[in-house]
């Protein structure tokens, strides 16, 4: 075990230095925005603008940057040491497991592209999840109800989707051992309890920033993502990955109905309530079936392994070395060319985003009858086509263009 724990340690010293050299992209930046409120009603005001957003998946961060100052790697520092957190647990729920050798389902969790894509951002996936395994440990261990009730909480005001795990407990119970039922259900029940309040006050606010289009569980689409991103290396990947699980499958596993259980679960629950609450499909919501699959996969043929393992670690450095979202790059431009002669125009909501590195950009507005005028926006924002062709119909043209993979800036005169 303590090879284990030394492990985690050399995982999250290169994670840290794999860090701060990753821009921060969309997703995090909308996350610092909360995080680096001055106080907490400064954060919970922001809160009302982010789409399901839950407390402690700004409020660690708050706590981080608070210390150690705000960048890349201290803004994903959470994410980093929670990852590293939670191979000890599987581990353990690996050797329970009856594994030879516990340490492979380490190491293909470790090197799974979807695990180490959140081990190195500044979200709340790799901090639910790693509390999901230690609560997993907990259930199976039969220890104190009260940790496992505290650790069910703080999962479920980190990221409610993980609490698929505690309910992946329930439903095993029900089906193999009713006489553990009562713990993930009253657990379960306190949670849920807990975030009612906070689900009311902020729903509403969240309907109105909702722009998001929701891809139906029963879509096909949704079954391709699944196969081409769940392994993290595409469909080669999750052959791989399939054909290892089929090939394991043989071989004697203690508990296997369980982590069937909690790897089906999610998969079918998640989509579903993805319909529920008018929310779109991300791979990033079924990050909490890896560690099943991880141990239920370490269980098939060392070739298998072997070769999982070289097309995780191609994928890795792949997704590291691509070119990346660059707001802080894409912000410092707009400064450059408005510090030259101009106003700045910023489509849809970008500002925040841009205004987020360089704050004071949101002072320097465009008039309606600019004569040079920096355009600044994103592909994602549905707005982008109609203000560059407004520029062009009040006479402006077009200068010059620069892009940061999805942030664009433009400069446009007459």
């Amino acid at each position: 075990m303590r090879r284990v724990w030394w492990f985690a340690a050399g995982y999250a010293a290169v994670l840290m230095l794999l860090a701060p050299h990753l821009s921060l992209w969309l997703d995090e930046v909308l996350t610092l925005t909360g995080a680096v409120q001055p106080d907490l009603a400064s954060l919970m005001e922001n809160l009302l603008q982010q789409q399901g957003a839950t407390p402690l998946a700004f409020l660690i961060p708050h706590w981080t940057i608070g210390l150690f100052g705000l960048s890349p790697l201290t803004a994903r520092l959470p994410s980093i040491l929670a990852s590293a957190g939670s191979l000890p647990a599987l581990y353990l729920l690996a050797r329970r497991a009856g594994l030879a050798a516990p340490g492979f389902a380490v190491a293909v969790f470790a090197l799974w592209p979807l695990e180490l894509r959140y081990a190195l951002e500044a979200r709340p996936y790799a901090m639910a999840l790693c509390l999901g395994l230690w609560l997993t440990v907990v259930f199976l261990q039969r220890t104190h109800w009260t940790i496992y009730a505290a650790l069910t909480v703080a999962m479920g005001l980190t990221h409610p989707y993980s609490l698929v795990i505690p309910a992946a407990h329930l439903v095993w119970s029900l089906w193999q051992d009713r006489a553990r039922a009562n713990l993930p259900a009253a657990a379960l029940a306190a949670t849920v309890l807990a975030l009612i309040p906070w689900y009311v006050h902020f729903s509403a606010g969240w309907r109105a920033q909702s722009t998001l289009q929701q891809l139906a569980f029963w879509n096909p689409r949704a079954a391709l993502v699944f196969l081409r991103e769940i392994s993290g290396s595409g469909y080669i990947g999750a052959a791989i990955l399939v054909a290892g699980i089929a090939l394991g499958s043989a071989k004697p596993l203690a508990e296997r109905r369980f982590w069937a259980v909690f790897a089906l679960f999610p998969l079918l629950t998640i989509p579903l309530a993805n319909v529920t609450f008018d929310y779109f499909f991300a791979i990033r919501q079924l990050l909490y079936i890896t560690p099943a699959l991880a141990i239920l996969f370490a269980a098939g043929p060392r070739i298998a392994l072997a070769a999982f393992l070289a097309a995780s670690l191609y994928a890795d450095v792949a997704w590291y070395m691509r070119p990346r979202e660059d707001w802080s790059a894409a912000s410092n431009a707009i400064a450059a060319a408005v510090s030259e002669s101009g106003c700045v125009q910023f489509v849809g909501d970008s500002q925040k985003l841009f205004a987020f590195f360089r704050p004071e950009l949101a002072a320097r507005a465009c008039p309606a009858d600019a004569p040079r005028v920096v355009l600044a926006g994103s592909t994602y924002e549905p707005a982008q086509a109609a203000e560059q062709a407004a520029l062009l119909a009040r006479g402006l043209h077009k200068q010059s263009e620069r892009t940061f993979v999805a942030p664009i800036v433009e400069v446009y005169s007459r």
